[in-house]
């Protein structure tokens, strides 16, 4: 079913469900490096407040990367190989996570009752390595997922979903007529490419 057809109740289920996928990934990631983070400073018998960050970032990444999708971020490469907008938006979306953290970290001092001046400084003093080595391991981990964001609009809705998720033996969709194997997605998006540039 093509989204210009579908009724503004179908569009909007399924732009919640897709934010979903993308906040709970988001804060599967972020949580990660939330406990990494604990674990560490707990060698140092340092305590760790900031659980609830993790949640925060994944929800406003999280739309934010969705507000993009809508404005067609990186649009101008649908016609390059798929590494070019996958590594793109990761890169894109690892810095605005440091721009985040960065207010995060600014946000956490006021509330300890510090100055928006000794907030700033006190960031801005803050070793660049730190905020470096969270941006390269977000890059990384947004690669996979770009990568089958980017992969699901080249085969279509739902059909790389089915590949993952699946049994094999359940590799017919549609009227039964369509084979859902990598194949038939393969044919499929050969064909799209082929209308798109007629």
């Amino acid at each position: 079913m093509k989204r210009g057809k579908r009724s503004v109740k179908e569009i909007a289920y399924f732009q919640f469900k897709e934010f979903l996928v993308v906040f709970f990934y988001l804060w599967v990631v972020l949580a990660l490096f939330a406990l990494h983070k604990m674990m560490i400073l707990a060698q140092y018998h340092i305590e760790f407040t900031d659980y609830g960050f993790a949640f925060i970032n994944a929800l406003a990444l999280g739309k934010v990367m969705l507000v993009a999708k809508e404005l067609r971020f990186a649009d101008n490469f649908k016609d390059k190989p798929l590494i070019y907008p996958t590594v793109l938006k990761s890169a894109a979306f690892a810095t605005l996570l440091i721009c985040f953290n960065l207010v995060e970290e600014i946000a956490v001092r006021l509330y300890r009752g510090k100055t928006f001046q000794e907030s700033v400084s006190a960031v801005a003093n803050r070793s660049a390595k730190g905020f470096l080595s969270l941006g390269l391991l977000v890059f990384f981990m947004l690669i996979p997922f770009f990568g089958y964001s980017e992969l699901s609009l080249v085969f279509g809705e739902g059909k790389l979903a089915t590949l993952f998720f699946r049994s094999r033996s359940g590799w017919i969709v549609g009227d039964g007529a369509k084979s859902a194997s990598p194949e038939g997605l393969a044919s499929d998006a050969r064909a799209a490419e082929k209308g798109s540039r007629t």
